[in-house]
């Protein structure tokens, strides 16, 4: 338990010091508390999804990407955050595919040289595929219908972690990394999968960035459920970087 304290002037020379208002532990938290740590990393993209209106998804990192809300995209729901009780989160269904999932054009920052981390917090609402980040032919990162996470890169793979990790109602941080050698799966703060790979990004198609949806999303599967506080980082993360960003939003 924490408490306020006002300072009350008692009389010429005294001062007193009065409990105002106790706040329980969790309570009043900094609604930037998390994203200061998610920003002191540098990400190449930000997804908040802070909006309850619109078309747009706002990029809040430098990169200043523009995402568009799909028609069946269910803005403003209770955050997934638990460390901020006050934010929004997204929420999709597994259909209509075609207007369940958050579009960004593609471009060459999405594709770093250095490798990548994506992670974000999600809530499966059925037992189904669900997308959480794709880019083409360039890297994929969903929940499995066995609860499982998978990844591919430039379709090598799948690397998954190896046993269930995410369950149906159930909120989880979930993060994918690639150092161009290896992928690491990681499910609320600890690695849960990792495998070595020979692969890199090339630049070389013309597809977006589907957020809940596939690398065909306009056709393939959309994430029945809710998700929050997508980021993408232009080199794999260390463990000890994903641990606290978990940490910080629980």
């Amino acid at each position: 338990m924490r408490y306020v304290f006002a300072i009350a002037l008692l009389g010429a020379c005294r001062l007193g010091f009065e409990a105002v208002n106790p706040i329980a532990d969790g309570e009043e938290v900094d609604a930037r508390a998390y994203a200061d740590v998610i920003l002191a990393d540098t990400p190449i993209a930000y997804f908040r999804f802070e909006e309850t209106s619109g078309t747009i998804a706002i990029d809040s990192s430098a990169s200043n990407l523009v995402g568009m809300f799909k028609a069946a995209s269910v803005l403003g729901v209770p955050g997934l955050v638990p460390n901020e009780p006050s934010s929004r989160a997204l929420e999709l269904a597994a259909a209509p595919k075609a207007s369940n999932f958050v579009e960004v054009a593609n471009t060459p920052v999405l594709e770093p040289a250095a490798g990548v981390t994506i992670e974000a917090w999600v809530r499966p609402r059925s037992v189904s595929f669900h997308p959480i980040v794709t880019l083409g032919e360039s890297y994929q990162f969903f929940v499995n219908n066995d609860g499982r996470l998978y990844s591919w890169i430039n379709l090598i793979g799948p690397v998954t972690t190896t046993s269930p990790v995410v369950a149906v109602g159930t909120t989880h941080h979930v993060a994918m990394t690639f150092d161009n050698s290896t992928v690491t799966l990681y499910a609320d703060g600890v690695i849960a999968g990792q495998q070595a790979i020979t692969a890199s990004f090339g630049y070389t198609h013309t597809d977006f960035l589907a957020i809940g949806g596939d690398f065909t999303a306009n056709s393939g599967p959309s994430l029945d459920g809710f998700i929050d506080e997508v980021v993408i980082y232009g080199s794999a993360l260390r463990p000890d970087q994903i641990l606290a960003h978990m940490t910080a939003g629980r």
